[in-house]
């Protein structure tokens, strides 16, 4: 089985550490930094490797970002927390609604 794009392997338990921009069982993904439509204004988003580029429309510019594991690892985070909160809402409003 061959391991791609991987910074550490783990053989006794068989975990990759994927470097920034893949994700996979064997890292064999280039992770699509274009998927939450980060380009405004009408601006069409270049995936790369671990970083987008936005091309713009005339009259507007734009940066070349650099995506990082840590950036993946806070947006689980965050999007975790909203789902969770919302589950809890939920729950919550079902017990008040089984109470009254």
């Amino acid at each position: 089985m061959e391991v791609m794009n991987a910074s550490m392997i783990s053989v006794s338990s068989y975990s990759c550490y994927c470097i920034d921009g893949y994700t996979g069982i064997q890292c064999q993904t280039n992770w699509d930094e274009c998927w939450s439509g980060p380009c405004q204004n009408g601006g069409t988003c270049i995936d790369g490797v671990a970083y987008y580029n936005c091309t713009c429309p005339d009259g507007f510019t734009a940066i070349v970002v650099r995506v990082t594991t840590a950036d993946y690892i806070t947006g689980f985070l965050i999007l975790f927390n909203i789902i969770t909160t919302q589950l809890h809402t939920r729950i919550q409003t079902a017990n008040e609604k089984r109470q009254t």
